[in-house]
């Protein structure tokens, strides 16, 4: 079993998962590369899983936002009983979620900060996201929610709606992550710029409701601020 991140410099929680208590190897892809964007992750993906054997069980875990909770030696024979072929972390499935198309199962959706599988239906499923225009991956990973489960009793995979990482969080799993920790760069350049188009009906009845409801000497800051954030966000997903 291979555990992997990607990771373009040290940040967030990245020392810990190298340095773990458990003394478990990680392998790093994208060191000291310049980051592209979230598709980068897939490349990346892409070309490790090109030299594994394609029975090997490989786990990602997010580079910035992740911990090894709980040794995983036990993880490969845990997977094995499991008797599937990937299984991703989960999150909440709320109302926008499901307004904007994303694909629940139940109560949650795929988070694509953690997964593991073997190496060939990975491959399979990461050349699927990767044939897209579409940049999110998580966005894309779950429209082939028919090829993988989710982990929604947190066996092996917990994800917390946590301000900060914290290495104290009682979980059971072998890896956790705090995919909603706030950071400048989660909040700006994913919140708005990745992440907006996702709410873009919504977003445009609100510019055209305040275009609308303001006098007439300042219909222009709404309109004005429409256009710049449509020129600013990522428009590759809005119309999958």
């Amino acid at each position: 079993m291979r555990i992997v991140t990607v990771a373009t410099d040290p940040r967030g929680s990245f020392d810990k998962i190298i340095n773990n208590k458990f003394n478990a190897h990680v392998d790093v892809l994208g060191w000291g590369q310049k980051w592209t964007g979230y598709k980068m992750k897939g490349e990346l993906m892409l070309k490790y899983l090109e030299d594994l054997d394609e029975n090997e069980i490989v786990v990602y875990i997010d580079g910035f936002d992740s911990l090894i909770n709980r040794d995983p030696s036990e993880v490969e024979e845990i997977f094995k009983k499991m008797n599937v072929k990937i299984l991703t972390s989960g999150e909440p499935c709320n109302f926008t979620h499901k307004l904007n198309g994303w694909n629940c199962k139940g109560k949650v959706h795929a988070n694509a900060g953690m997964y593991m599988g073997y190496a060939k239906y990975v491959k399979e499923l990461l050349m699927k996201i990767m044939s897209s225009k579409c940049q999110d991956d998580q966005f894309l990973l779950n429209k082939y929610y028919e090829d993988f489960e989710i982990d929604g009793n947190n066996i092996i995979f917990e994800n917390f709606l946590a301000k900060s990482i914290d290495e104290n969080t009682k979980s059971k799993a072998f890896f956790v992550s705090f995919p909603f920790t706030y950071t400048f760069d989660r909040l700006v350049i994913r919140g708005v710029k990745e992440y907006s188009q996702f709410m873009f009906t919504e977003l445009v009845v609100v510019f055209i409701l305040s275009a609308w409801l303001v006098p007439g000497k300042y219909k222009m800051i709404p309109i004005t601020s429409f256009v710049l954030w449509y020129l600013y966000i990522d428009k590759g997903c809005i119309f999958l």
